[in-house]
């Protein structure tokens, strides 16, 4: 009985007697929950760094910070400043004549700061106890590639509509479109897709390039990285049943473009499942220059681009010329022979924007008599279109760096870090007299081809300025080479050693190889190529 005495008096004790010295630190023990005060507050401000950085790090990697971090570093912001608030009222309130009565304002304030320490304390703790910190975030598809210049057409109207047509087609699951190079396939394709994202046909609208020599691997990556999914495969048959059994998944819609294909394309090899059990969420555009592909790859829906009208054409060419009434007769002539193909009328049309009658009598002169003869037939008058481009083109940085471009292979992500160096290589830049002078002429160069239409700025997710250009532009480029420097080869078959045995090098301007190198290439010790300039 004495024992259970002595446990209840002790729980009086602890109920009755903590709380007492707690009121009375906050009467007399001002100056020790100050301190408290200032050194979690200087533990949390270094712990608000630190976050911060990896907020940071996070960002960069374009991750999302997890919300809980959010709601963190939110609060820590509020506290830090509350904490301010107080301790500057504090002060001001030394002098309060309240100061020994437990109801007064100076008592309160020391109440709170003590509470607010306590918080400060665990906010610490928990900044070492973000589990996940961040996320890995899809990235997004179909609305990064959106074309401002995109005018509706009659002949485009028709393939338009066609498009929307099988892609609500459940007996369509491979719908090919096709036409000339430069007839805007790509660009239709991209409206297509946004307004079945929008539209919420599909949940997800894939695109990726295919060009002449594909690379399997890289596709894989590009539709596993739109879609989420973590390839750590090493095989690409691995790689292509992970990605086969994504799209099995019943949770999305997936629409897959598949842009300039060239040959026969195995979608298995990519991770497409087929037959029977093939899903029925997931459906296959592609587009290409050749009708027989559309065969090839049995497309349910094979639908052809044409080329536009000459009023077409025209609205087009104004669209970017603006020319005056005074040229406007023969600036058709000019238009008539671009022949309907829309990256040719483009690229004439601010070739000649706002030009006079002179300008555009001395085009027309050339459009008529300097067409080339060594160029696929049907391709020949946009060549001498775009080549007419080339040649309005103000400057000399302007026209190598055009040429420069060509040396990589298609559908390549060219870093504009990498041209200011091959620019400077090449003398381009020799009256800069600093590097910051000299990279800035080769941007401004860099943005006289994009506003000719020969080059585009590219969108990726990276911290590298890079830009593209356009398979058929680029044929023009290598077409232009011989005649202006030397011949550009360009080679992703062969070994560097390999190219560099071969005879036609001495005619060569330029060379490059991009076959993955398996082992260390043996430079030749001699090299009979006078004309060679850059080696990549």
């Amino acid at each position: 009985m004495d024992e259970v005495g002595i446990s209840i008096a002790a729980k009086l004790a602890e109920y009755l007697v903590d709380p007492t010295l707690r009121q009375l630190q906050y009467l007399f023990c001002v100056g020790k929950i100050t301190r408290n005060v200032e050194t979690k507050k200087e533990e949390l401000v270094l712990r608000q760094g630190r976050v911060q950085e990896r907020v940071e790090e996070a960002i960069k990697r374009t991750e999302r910070i997890d919300d809980e971090v959010n709601k963190w570093k939110n609060e820590v912001v509020r506290l830090i400043a509350d904490v301010e608030n107080l301790v500057q009222e504090l002060n001001a309130n030394n002098g309060c004549f309240q100061r020994w009565c437990p109801t007064g304002r100076r008592y309160h304030l020391c109440k709170v700061l003590a509470k607010a320490t306590q918080r400060m304390a665990e906010l610490n703790t928990k900044s070492d106890q973000f589990e996940p910190f961040s996320h890995h975030v899809i990235v997004p598809d179909i609305e990064y590639h959106s074309s401002k210049d995109f005018m509706f057409f009659k002949s485009t109207e028709m393939a338009y509509d066609q498009l929307w047509e099988a892609l609500q087609d459940d007996d369509s699951s491979i719908i090919g479109l096709w036409g000339m190079g430069g007839s805007g396939k790509t660009t239709l394709i991209k409206e297509v897709g946004k307004k079945a994202k929008e539209l919420g046909l599909f949940d997800r609208v894939i695109i990726t390039t295919v060009s002449q020599t594909p690379n399997i691997r890289k596709i894989q990556g590009e539709l596993a990285d739109l879609m989420g999914l973590e390839l750590k495969e090493e095989t690409e048959v691995g790689r292509a049943r992970r990605i086969a059994m994504k799209l099995q998944s019943p949770e999305e819609r997936i629409l897959i473009i598949l842009d300039d294909v060239w040959a026969m394309l195995n979608l298995e090899d990519i991770g497409k499942p087929f037959g029977d059990e093939g899903p029925r969420n997931c459906k296959v555009l592609l587009t290409t220059r050749r009708q027989d592909v559309c065969s090839l790859m049995d497309c349910q829906k094979t639908i052809p681009l044409g080329l536009l009208t000459e009023h077409e054409a025209w609205d087009l060419f104004q669209t970017h010329a603006k020319v005056d009434d005074g040229a406007r007769k023969v600036a058709q002539e000019v238009v008539t022979e671009c022949k309907g193909l829309p990256i040719a009328i483009v690229a004439m049309g601010k070739c000649l924007r706002r030009k006079g009658l002179d300008e555009v009598n001395v085009v027309l002169h050339r459009l008529r008599h300097s067409k080339p003869v060594d160029v696929d037939k049907g391709g020949s008058d946009a060549f001498t279109c775009l080549k007419l481009s080339y040649d309005y083109l103000g400057t000399v940085e302007a026209k190598s760096l055009f040429l420069i471009c060509a040396m990589f292979p298609e559908d390549h992500e060219i870093i504009i870090e990498d041209l200011f160096r091959y620019g400077v290589g090449l003398g381009l830049c020799e009256d800069a007299d600093s590097f910051e002078i000299a990279r800035s002429q080769v941007i401004a160069a860099i943005n006289v081809l994009i506003d000719s239409s020969l080059l585009m700025y590219f969108v990726n997710f990276k911290s590298e300025k890079s830009v593209k250009m356009h398979d058929m532009v680029r044929d023009v480029a290598l077409w232009i080479a011989p005649r202006e420097h030397g011949t550009i080869m360009v080679n992703s078959a062969k070994e560097l050693n390999e190219l560099l045995e071969d005879e036609a090098v001495k005619d060569c301007y330029a060379v490059s190889s991009w076959k993955k190198k398996t082992e260390l290439v043996k430079f030749p010790s001699q090299l009979d190529a006078p004309k060679l300039e850059l080696l990549c």
